[in-house]
């Protein structure tokens, strides 16, 4: 995959535009790749792929971790 198709697959998931992915936006990405996946999976999820620790997924973290899935 290229770096434009992940482009477009993470302003997909960014809902709002604000160039991050947020824990409800990380939350429907999730469910699209998997129909049942329970919070506190979101959560440890999220945490997973937020290697900075903000709560938020950046463009880099979202690159990293798609591509290695």
């Amino acid at each position: 995959m290229n770096h434009d198709e992940l482009r477009e697959i993470f302003q997909h998931y960014d809902h709002d535009g604000n160039g991050v992915i947020d824990r409800d936006e990380f939350a429907a990405l999730c469910r699209a790749l998997d129909t049942e996946v329970p919070d506190d999976e979101i959560a440890v999820g999220l945490a997973a792929v937020d290697s900075n620790g903000n709560g938020q997924i950046e463009f880099g973290e979202f690159a990293d971790w798609w591509t290695a899935r």
